[in-house]
């Protein structure tokens, strides 16, 4: 079935198949300048139509809200709102699966030299996660990477090398938490380019939104998110370095009880959590281990785009996701079966 090795790959997982509502895309950001007041907060707070969008999206009402979205620019402030909106205009295109729109708007913020570094950095990751979000489709590939600069970036031909310098890219015009991780889990399956100094940027990058998330009142959804982030971060770090342990699993128990009772968020938290017990303690925590992996043997959660994805990546034989499984089925049994009857 499979054969556990030593090799750490996490890869990109989590993000791709958690498919999760803001997970992905940023929506919060700290601005360069502390005293400024976030685009989110003011545009709620003093925009009609942005507010009905942003419920709107709440609620997964797509199209109303890219319609709210767009009406609410006739009425923007400034240069930083109206980057903003399309931001989460593009994003939004994206959850829709219409990809082609959402790199459109997203370059568009991306190339536009009047907005903000950090704009421009937040709407070049938000390209990249459509990678992972459309699970890996190659349209959006051909989308993304079909114009300068970011042709340059697939001039070999490797895809997943294209993303990372995606990733990459945008941490020249400011480092936000999402590039951080993207990149830290790719360098992660190569211990010699994973550096302390990586995983300790992205981490820091991480907490630093999940502050700013914090002082919004944002979702709970949302947060849970971010301590999922942040837990396979830390995660790493204690595998690498082995040290302080209990941060990494007071994020994952974190980003758990945030998750309340939405099934996608538990089964996905569920899983990297089990992968890190695992990996760091074996069977010496197992109880522990089968409790995040409850999820998985509870009919529910057959439903959830995670429990699909691991039926997806099955079919495309995905190695990375294949080492992550063996990892936990080495320690559990009936993870093991559950997964040997899905394929693995």
């Amino acid at each position: 079935m499979f054969a556990p090795q030593k090799l750490l790959v996490w890869g990109c997982l989590a993000v791709a198949a958690a498919g999760l509502l803001f997970f992905s895309y940023s929506a919060f950001f700290r601005e360069p300048d502390p005293s400024q007041i976030t685009p989110l907060v003011y545009l709620r707070e003093n925009n009609s139509d942005f507010r009905k969008g942003y419920a709107a999206l709440a609620e997964k009402d797509y199209a109303a809200a890219i319609s709210s979205f767009e009406e609410s620019l006739d009425s923007v402030e400034n240069v930083s709102q109206e980057a903003y909106v399309k931001r989460l205009i593009g994003s939004t295109k994206g959850f829709m699966g219409d990809y082609e729109g959402a790199v459109s708007v997203l370059k568009s913020v991306a190339d536009n030299e009047f907005y903000s570094d950090a704009h421009r950095a937040h709407a070049i990751t938000s390209m990249g996660n459509l990678f992972y979000l459309s699970h890996k489709n190659p349209v959006v590939t051909d989308l993304i990477f079909s114009s300068a600069p970011y042709r340059d970036f697939l001039k070999r031909g490797d895809v997943g090398e294209a993303y990372e310098k995606l990733f990459l890219y945008a941490r020249t015009f400011y480092p936000t938490g999402d590039s951080g991780y993207r990149v830290a889990l790719e360098f992660s399956h190569d211990k010699s380019t994973s550096t302390p100094l990586l995983l300790r940027q992205s981490m820091q990058d991480l907490q630093d939104e999940i502050i700013d998330l914090e002082s919004v009142s944002a979702p709970q959804g949302i947060l849970s998110d971010k301590y999922l982030e942040l837990a396979t971060l830390q995660g790493l770090s204690v595998l690498w370095d082995g040290v302080e342990p209990g941060k990494a699993e007071r994020s994952f128990e974190k980003s758990l009880e945030l998750a309340g009772t939405d099934p996608n968020r538990r089964i996905s938290a569920g899983f990297y959590y089990a992968l890190y017990l695992a990996q760091k303690y074996g069977s010496s925590r197992l109880s522990d281990i089968e409790r995040a992996l409850s999820p998985f043997y509870d009919p529910v959660y057959k439903d959830t785009q995670f429990y699909k994805f691991f039926l997806d990546e099955r079919q495309r034989d995905n190695a990375r996701v294949r080492i992550n499984i063996a990892h936990i089925a080495k320690v559990s049994q009936p993870f093991q079966t559950l997964m040997n009857s899905l394929g693995w």
